[in-house]
């Protein structure tokens, strides 16, 4: 299983990768230089990129129970991630902009055309504005390859 991984650097490195009509990105191990066909005759097909949704604006102070936010409090907040995708698929990875906001979520299968909530907990610090970047992955139901991005730019205003 390891050398499928390297060899999979090597193909696309080589530039050994084929687009078909459907959007799909074709790994073909049979055509790998270095090893026999007999022992690479996998094919696999792959969304050549994932699908990005459009950037959403989110005000957490309007979606929390508390409308303002107060320093070395914690704040929790329930925002659904959209799977726009034809395939199932799980919520692998979040990333956040800032160390102050902690997220969780569940790994179970995120439906097509369907939606996950996750829960963005901000423990502010300082008090004023912020704005903040987070990036939800949602990687295809056996967690081998992202298929869709969702992005929510966070905004929140924290008093003394």
């Amino acid at each position: 299983m390891q050398l499928r991984k390297v060899f999979l650097i090597l193909l696309l490195s080589n530039s050994l990768i084929s687009y078909a009509q459907s959007d799909t990105l074709i790994l073909d191990f049979s055509q790998s230089g270095g090893f026999s066909t007999n022992e690479y005759q996998e094919i696999i097909y792959v969304p050549a990129r994932p699908i990005e949704r459009e950037m959403i604006t989110l005000n957490l102070n309007t979606l929390s129970e508390v409308q303002q936010f107060e320093v070395g409090k914690t704040y929790t907040v329930n925002i659904g991630v959209f799977n726009p995708s034809d395939n199932a698929g799980i919520l692998a990875y979040v990333n956040t902009g800032c160390f102050c906001e902690t997220v969780t979520w569940d790994q179970n299968t995120v439906n097509p055309k369907a939606t996950r909530n996750i829960s963005i907990a901000v423990r502010p610090m300082h008090s004023g504005n912020f704005e903040s970047i987070a990036t939800v992955y949602i990687n295809s139901a056996d967690n081998r390859f992202p298929i869709a991005i969702n992005r929510f730019r966070l905004l929140y205003q924290v008093m003394n």
